[in-house]
């Protein structure tokens, strides 16, 4: 998700169900797409309306798949990244005692760049078109 230059910047709290993305941060807003979706799309917008605050919807344009079997998180998922921009339009996470999120430049991510999910590290590289390497946690 951005809003213009700016990314969604999330961090996973003790409280989410996945211990091993605990404390993780993330890139961007994700979710388990379900049979009942009954398409990629579909889910998509489910996902963000149940993580996010918003009166929108978003426009999404196809980034992608992404596949990291290096991390036990990676094994037994596939990524379909999508982009789509606030333009904004207010956005706030739901679910505050799982996640905190805001949105910050590209380059503020460096900070976190060891603490966050391989994926999300992954997708800054492309996105900056430049390799800073994996952190290698599951």
């Amino acid at each position: 998700m951005r809003d213009g230059q700016q990314v969604f910047l999330m961090q996973r709290t003790r409280a989410g169900g996945d211990a091993r993305l605990h404390d993780l941060y993330s890139l961007g807003i994700g979710g388990h797409l379900n049979p009942e979706d009954g398409g990629v799309l579909t889910g998509l917008r489910r996902e963000f309306h149940e993580e996010m605050v918003a009166d929108w919807d978003p426009e999404p344009r196809l980034l992608g798949l992404l596949k990291d079997d290096d991390v036990l998180v990676g094994q037994v998922h596939l990524g379909v990244v999508f982009e789509a921009d606030a333009a904004g339009r207010p956005l706030a996470v739901r679910e505050t005692d799982k996640l905190s999120g805001r949105f910050t430049h590209l380059e503020d991510c460096l900070t976190v760049y060891e603490r966050m999910e391989t994926w999300s590290q992954l997708l800054y590289d492309h996105v900056t078109g430049r390799r800073v390497g994996p952190a290698g946690s599951d």
